[in-house]
């Protein structure tokens, strides 16, 4: 809840800052600003609605990834990089 009503906030934080450039432009322009503050209150009330109703999706559910399977009885385990690097300096140089 406390992450929503922040959301909330910065969201109307946005629109308001927003609104207010907005509002520059439109006074410079002549025409009357209250359309601009309007569209803002709307705006900061519909956004942050709409986002707390709306369902997470499947694809945010992480799902567990399978683990390697452990190695067999006739199989060595995969050396890593570095034991791989220092193998190869080993056997040139002999």
């Amino acid at each position: 809840m406390i992450a929503w009503m922040t959301y909330a906030a910065l969201i109307g934080l946005r629109i308001g800052a927003g609104a207010f450039a907005i509002e520059r432009l439109v006074v410079s322009g002549g025409k009357p600003r209250r359309f601009v503050w309007l569209a803002a209150l709307g705006l900061a009330v519909v956004i942050p609605v709409a986002g707390g109703l709306r369902q997470p999706s499947a694809s945010a559910v992480l799902e567990p990834t399978p683990a390697e399977p452990p190695p067999g009885p006739g199989t060595r385990p995969r050396p890593s990089p570095g034991q791989l690097a220092t193998s190869r300096h080993r056997s040139t140089g002999s």
